[in-house]
């Protein structure tokens, strides 16, 4: 699957392999400038790959349905997909928190110069998280993957496995000991802070 055609400037792919996403739209290139090489689960998958524009912009954005107070991680899988024997300009991905309806930034992370360009046929994937708190008040939030480079030679990534998630509360499990075919006692320490009224099955 290529939609749509990725090489050019502001454009992305959904691909299994970078380098087929270059030569399907170039196919005089003798040599991609794209790392030949699969998905970040390493399962033939496919990944977003994107070919940045010449300044900041966004990739991927979605808002999600959450609780106030609650914890969460938002993460995702990021890489350079330039060769290493290329002088390309290193991407950096940035994460945002938002509020949906003031547009206000209200946590951030990104991955500073550390997307390095990959090997002939290894990526270089770095997991980007996000961890916060709700803020009081809001009952969606949306996430925010962004651009922050300038420039147009290299500027080019795949990001792949988006997750979110709830941050289980961090439990204590303690018993006297077990005897088989006898009644067991255990007792369940949660951390406070996570869930106003915690829920657990065994």
């Amino acid at each position: 699957i290529q939609l749509p055609r990725p090489t050019y400037d502001g454009m992305y792919a959904i691909s299994n392999n970078p380098y087929n996403a270059w030569q399907i739209c170039n196919v005089n290139t003798i040599v991609a400038p794209w790392v030949n090489t699969t998905d970040h689960t390493g399962n033939n998958g496919y990944m977003l790959i994107c070919n940045a524009t010449g300044s900041p912009d966004i990739f991927y954005q979605k808002t999600y349905d959450v609780c106030a107070g609650t914890n969460c991680s938002f993460s995702i899988w990021a890489t350079n997909i330039c060769r290493l024997t290329n002088s390309c300009i290193i991407p950096i991905v940035q994460i945002d928190m938002v509020d949906p309806t003031t547009n206000q930034v209200l946590a951030t992370t990104n991955s500073g110069n550390t997307l390095t360009s990959a090997f002939e046929t290894q990526l270089n994937w770095k997991k980007l998280n996000l961890d916060f708190t709700v803020p009081a008040g809001l009952t969606k939030i949306k996430m925010v993957v962004r651009n922050l480079q300038f420039g147009n030679l290299g500027n080019d990534l795949a990001l792949d496995d988006v997750a979110f998630s709830l941050c289980v509360p961090n439990s204590t499990i303690t018993s006297a000991g077990f005897c088989l075919g006898s009644p067991a006692t255990m007792q369940v320490n949660l951390q406070s802070g996570v869930f106003i009224i915690p829920e657990y099955q065994w």
